[in-house]
């Protein structure tokens, strides 16, 4: 379940947030790289998983 609500968050707070559902991916910590000389905030990851969350935050419990 706590996949599910992470997924949400992240697709609620994402550039697609006007669409009913988004696909999101995930990963462990120790598969994202930041390059050498990249910007801040760009980086690089392998090894993703990605599932189908719904932008919809009703339902979600309160943090």
């Amino acid at each position: 379940r706590a996949f599910e609500e992470a997924a949400s968050l992240a697709a609620y707070y994402s550039s697609g947030r006007d669409q009913k559902k988004v696909e999101v991916d995930y990963l462990q910590q120790k598969n994202v790289k930041k390059p050498s000389g990249a910007k801040p905030g760009f980086v690089v990851y392998y090894t993703n998983y990605s599932m189908v969350a719904e932008t919809d935050l009703t339902g979600l419990k309160q943090v």
